[in-house]
C-alpha cells in the first residue's frame, strides 16, 4: 500500500473514479497503479514546471 492516507489509494475511492471516468463523455481512460510515492511526484513536477531536465541513468 503506498502512502497512509492518501484517498487514492481507498478501494472505495478507487472504485468510484473508475465508474465515473467509464460513464462519461465517449473517452477512454485507463486507471492504473501509481509508479511513484506522492512526495517523488511532487518533485517531478515541480522539475517539469521549472523545465529542469530528468537525465535518466546520468551519474553525478
Amino acid at each position: 500500500m503506498g502512502a497512509a492516507g492518501s484517498v487514492v489509494n481507498s478501494a472505495y475511492f478507487k472504485q468510484k473514479l473508475a465508474g465515473e471516468l467509464s460513464a462519461g463523455n465517449h473517452k477512454t481512460y485507463c486507471l492504473s497503479a501509481a509508479r511513484f510515492s506522492p512526495a517523488a511526484n511532487a518533485l517531478l513536477t515541480g522539475y517539469r514546471s521549472l523545465d529542469i531536465p530528468l537525465n535518466a541513468g546520468a551519474a553525478g
